[in-house]
């Protein structure tokens, strides 16, 4: 759900990428029965929460978001965009930069730390 809730056209994944959503689970009911039972509906309380903004992000209706959300489910990068959980499929390629020499760069522009290059063990 926090990659769905992000913001539209900058929810993106890796092409190779997998994406789970799960549904609100309880650890554990244990105590009293009416402890348990304020647990239960605590969890139903927040399954419907979790519908309803599953909903909101991924534009998917009400009757299919109550059928996914019984179980794990899994997506594909492609499946995900089509569902509506992320916006684009990020390409290795276009994140490459050139390696940069950021210590010379520093020094060049008169504002590196004194005695930085002369720190013991670092050659």
């Amino acid at each position: 759900m926090l990659l769905a809730s992000g913001k539209k056209g900058y929810r993106a994944a890796l092409p190779h990428a997998r994406i789970k959503t799960a549904p609100p689970r309880l650890n554990r009911a244990m105590g009293n029965a009416s402890r348990v039972m304020v647990q239960a509906n605590e969890l139903e309380d927040v399954t419907e929460t979790y519908k309803d903004f599953m909903c909101k992000f991924t534009g998917q209706p009400r009757e299919v978001i109550e059928k996914d959300v019984g179980r794990d489910k899994y997506f594909t990068p492609e499946q995900a965009v089509d569902y509506g959980l992320i916006d684009r499929i990020v390409q290795p390629d276009s994140m490459m930069f050139d390696k940069q020499d950021y210590e010379s760069m520093l020094a060049s522009s008169g504002r590196g730390r004194p005695g930085a290059a002369a720190q013991p063990g670092m050659a």
